[in-house]
C-alpha cells in the first residue's frame, strides 16, 4: 500500500525499468542493452518511469535523464538489491515492468505484474515460446539480429505507447 500511494502521486502509467545485470563481464555484457539505447522508450508520453535497476546506476540514470529529457523516479530508502520484500511490493504496485532478464524482472513476474523482457536474442527459459511460460503475464522482445538494440527499442516504444494509451494491444 505504501508504494502504491507514492506512485499514485505520479502521472500516467507507472513503468518499472531494469536494463542490465549487476554482473557485467566481457562475456555477459552483450546480453544487456545500455541505457543509452532506451531513448525511444524513455520518450514515451503518458508514463512515469520507476527505477528497478539495482546496484550502482546513478551515473547511468543521470545520463539518461539529461540525454532524453525524462525523469526516472527512484524510491528513496528502498535497497533494490537486498530488500527482496520491498522490491516485490514495489513491482506489485507498478502497471508494467520493462527489463532485461534479471532478478528484478523475475521478482515482478512472480508477483503477477506484467513484464516485458528485452532480450538480446531468444533464450532457453522461453522453452521455444514467445514468453516465459512459468510466469502468467509476460512478453519477450528480441531483435531479429542478436543484440541489435537500436532496431528493437523503437518497436518496444510503439507497444508501450499503445499500452500507455489503454488501447488494445496489437499483434506483432
Amino acid at each position: 500500500k505504501e508504494f502504491r500511494a507514492r506512485l499514485d502521486a505520479l502521472p500516467g502509467k507507472k513503468i518499472g525499468l531494469c536494463w542490465r545485470s549487476m554482473m557485467l563481464g566481457a562475456k555477459r555484457a552483450k546480453y544487456f542493452s545500455p541505457i543509452d539505447c532506451w531513448g525511444p522508450i524513455l520518450k514515451t508520453p503518458g508514463v512515469s518511469f520507476i527505477n528497478l535497476q539495482y546496484g550502482d546506476c546513478a551515473a547511468e540514470i543521470a545520463r539518461a535523464e539529461e540525454k532524453f529529457g525524462v525523469k526516472i523516479h527512484q524510491i528513496e530508502g528502498l535497497d533494490l538489491k537486498d530488500d527482496i520484500d520491498g522490491s516485490a511490493a514495489l513491482t506489485a504496485a507498478l502497471d508494467l515492468v520493462l527489463s532485461a532478464p534479471t532478478a528484478a524482472a523475475a521478482i515482478a513476474a512472480s508477483v503477477g505484474t506484467e513484464v516485458w523482457f528485452l532480450t538480446a536474442g531468444r533464450t532457453w527459459p522461453q522453452l521455444g515460446t514467445q514468453e516465459y511460460p512459468w510466469y502468467a503475464n509476460t512478453r519477450v522482445f528480441s531483435p531479429e539480429k542478436f543484440g541489435d538494440w537500436n532496431s528493437l527499442m523503437p518497436d518496444v516504444a510503439d507497444e508501450l505507447e499503445v499500452f500507455a494509451s489503454g488501447a488494445v494491444r496489437r499483434e506483432l
